[in-house]
């Protein structure tokens, strides 16, 4: 099924919406955030409060952006704020002093804050920090009352964000880039002089993985948020049964993906599932263990790159260049030039197809090579 690039009714309703949600959200916010006072200064911060309520690939990206604010304020006591979900992933991040995981349900992210507010006995922070992030997150912090925000609020449906250091509407890009506009409203700072974003493993880390019959193991994460990213099973399958002959296949992901990989496994004898069983730290354990990656635009793929494992990214409505990281052992492999309409993300969001022709344009044969590639180390184009 093709994309329309024009939203239909319910679309235009919902973005109608957002925005409507979006314009008290920023409103709350401004009137949290004193105009006329100069920038502070990141040397004498005392606390600064980081709030970064989207999903754990854009907050992976962010990464670089916290080991910078940490240089630069280095006596100053960091919280970061996430969903709850995704805290037990950052144990292994020590750029931070206090980690605050809260629901993103209704009332969830205010009440979680207020709480946390009543029990700590910081003072109101000196900064708050928006690193490419949403209207929850913006609420979140406003809950901590900053005299300062610096940062941006993203709308992915309207692909534009409101940046406050600078008071202004502007185009969305990369979430590593945009965290580090952040911090230049302040301070001075290079991004080139910050690696990429990267993950170390934390002491409670375990694979799952027993031994492969062929020496080494790949995983697949068939699974993803929204169904618009989602790769057509029978590709899975296809590929599944391909590297199965290669080497050991572990499927991954969570409970929600059960009826995707048990599909998959029911399809392909010998696969081991582990989409049941992955708390934070086998996944993180097992992402290590394994030669090659394969995932759609999720958190596992974000994972794998942050620890340096190759991994083959599979990309369709969304654009790679506003998502990649990884270097020389990722390859991200898009829809041919002749889907017109990808990448989208231009009207709905996510996007009215739900089997967009831009994944399934992908080959099983094109990603069977870009695992090769990887396994064998052979020199490739960082964009493919």
């Amino acid at each position: 099924m093709s994309r329309s690039p024009t939203p239909g009714a319910s679309g235009r309703l919902r973005l109608a919406s957002r925005r409507l949600v979006g314009c008290a959200g920023l409103g709350l916010l401004e009137l949290n955030r004193t105009r006329r006072r100069p920038a502070p200064d990141l040397g004498r911060a005392r606390t600064i409060v980081v709030a970064h309520l989207f999903g754990l690939g854009d907050l992976i990206m962010t990464l670089p952006f916290l080991e910078a604010l940490r240089v630069m304020a280095p006596d100053a006591r960091v919280i970061l704020v996430v969903r709850s979900t995704v805290a037990p992933f950052l144990d292994g991040v020590d750029s931070v002093d206090r980690i605050l995981g809260v629901g993103v349900g209704a009332g969830g992210v205010v009440a979680s804050c207020l709480r946390a507010l009543s029990n700590s006995r910081s003072p109101r922070p000196d900064i708050g920090f928006l690193p490419f992030t949403g209207l929850a997150s913006a609420i979140c912090l406003a809950a901590f009352r900053p005299k300062h925000i610096s940062g941006h609020i993203v709308d992915m449906q309207v692909r534009a964000t409101f940046d406050f250091g600078r008071s202004r509407l502007a185009e969305v890009r990369h979430p590593t880039e945009m965290a580090f506009d952040s911090l230049r409203t302040i301070a001075r700072v290079n991004r080139a002089e910050w690696g990429e974003p990267s993950l170390q493993l934390p002491a409670g880390a375990r694979s799952l993985l027993p031994p492969a019959r062929h020496g080494e193991w790949i995983a697949l994460n068939p699974g993803v948020a929204w169904s618009a990213r989602r790769w057509p099973i029978d590709r899975w399958i296809a590929l599944a049964r391909s590297l199965s002959e290669l080497a050991g296949v572990a499927l991954i992901g969570g409970p929600e993906d059960l009826p995707t990989t048990r599909r998959i496994e029911s399809a392909v004898p010998g696969l081991l599932n582990l989409s049941a069983h992955t708390d934070a730290a086998a996944l993180l354990g097992t992402l290590a263990a394994c030669r090659v990656v394969v995932s759609s635009d999720a958190g596992p793929l974000h994972l794998a790159r942050a620890l340096a494992i190759p991994s083959v990214g599979l990309f369709g409505p969304v654009d790679p260049s506003l998502r990649r990281h990884g270097g020389r052992t990722a390859i991200d492999l898009i829809a041919s030039p002749a889907i017109e309409c990808s990448p989208c993300h231009s009207g709905e969001y996510p996007p009215a197809c739900s089997l967009p022709d831009c994944m399934a344009a992908i080959s099983v044969a094109s990603v069977l090579e870009a695992i090769e590639t990887l396994r064998e180390n052979r020199p490739h184009e960082v964009s493919t």
